[in-house]
């Protein structure tokens, strides 16, 4: 007698179901983690960008324009150049957005990130400079709900 018994079928059939499944699963969790460091890395470039934007923007300025000790969500710069003063810094839907001068605004972050807040406190050092405490938090812009 040649082929197979039915209790071999169902066997082998059992068996490819349960091997399908498991890498199936496999594949549901690295596509998640996938997708969840992507979006790690990607927060993680934005707020490096943006802070180390407003440091240098902060550190080139010839005045922080705020009232020392209190927390503000924006902040107004004093600088050298008068096409670029003053230089404001806030969040404005859900972006950082810098503007200088009379000229439009740009933002630092893009769509792929939401700015949760910013706040900035002046520190005044007297006879030494200035300096600011910057505080700011980006979530990844995302519709799913386990991103």
């Amino acid at each position: 007698m040649k082929g197979f018994t039915l209790f071999e079928i169902l066997l082998y059939v059992g068996i490819f179901a349960l091997v399908a499944g498991l890498f199936t699963g496999i594949l549901l969790v690295v596509t998640r983690i996938q997708a969840s460091q992507t979006a790690l890395l990607e927060v993680n470039g934005q707020l490096n960008f943006a802070i180390q934007t407003i440091q240098r923007l902060v550190r080139s300025s010839s005045n922080v324009d705020v009232e020392a000790g209190k927390s503000l969500t924006s902040i107004r710069l004093r600088v050298a150049d008068p096409a670029k003063d003053p230089t404001l810094i806030l969040v404005s839907n859900g972006a950082v957005e810098i503007k200088e001068g009379s000229a439009a605004s740009s933002t630092l972050t893009t769509s792929s990130v939401v700015a949760d807040s910013l706040q900035f406190i002046k520190y005044t050092n007297y006879p030494g400079h200035d300096s600011v405490q910057i505080d700011l938090t980006l979530s990844y812009n995302t519709t799913n709900p386990q991103g």
